[in-house]
């Protein structure tokens, strides 16, 4: 469970106590446990039942987290030969250009929280998500697009031409916008 511990936050509700059970009746809870997994403020899937162990009870969050919190892959291009293959073989790529160290970038965490969001629910999208912090990669696209890009900076980039150059720089941030723009972007 540790590994989604960024992804979701976890509340207890007690149904015997009586100020709780309006809420309890108002999901349907009739059993315990309950886990109701929500997904931007809504309910997106419930277990209850029994559980044998602790062990069993994680496997059923891991399913759950799997289903409501895919990992989107993400590639990391490193070369100029690596995008030009990439850009290649996928058609539709979204690309961020980032600064190291990725992690501790505001811009790749949007980045990420997006695409795995994006991912979640347009499940047959063909658009393949990848980043760069490698500057001959950033040269050569701004090269081909004719244009500057600056570092943070995101791209649709379909059939290998840029279609699309990103949001405003500072609202990178805001894992919001970049979803938005990655929805407007396809």
């Amino acid at each position: 469970m540790e590994k989604y511990e960024d992804k979701f936050r976890m509340a207890e509700l007690d149904c015997n106590e009586p100020k709780n059970q309006n809420i309890c009746e108002e999901f349907g809870i009739k059993s315990f446990p309950t886990l109701i997994y929500f997904l931007e403020g809504y309910p997106e899937d419930v277990f209850q039942g029994p559980r044998e162990t602790k062990e069993d009870l994680a496997k059923e969050h891991e399913r759950v987290m799997k289903k409501i919190v895919p990992e989107t892959k993400i590639t990391k291009i490193e070369t100029v030969a690596d995008y030009e293959e990439f850009v290649k073989k996928n058609s539709k790529v979204i690309l961020a250009a980032l600064r190291e160290p990725v992690n501790a970038s505001k811009a790749w965490k949007a980045f990420k929280t997006a695409s795995d969001m994006h991912a979640h629910h347009n499940k047959k999208d063909p658009r393949q998500f990848a980043y760069t912090t490698d500057k001959d990669v950033v040269a050569a696209i701004s090269k081909a697009y004719e244009a500057k890009v600056k570092v943070p900076q995101l791209l649709s980039i379909f059939g290998g031409k840029i279609a699309q150059a990103s949001i405003p720089r500072r609202q990178y941030a805001n894992y919001q916008t970049v979803g938005y723009w990655i929805a407007e972007a396809g």
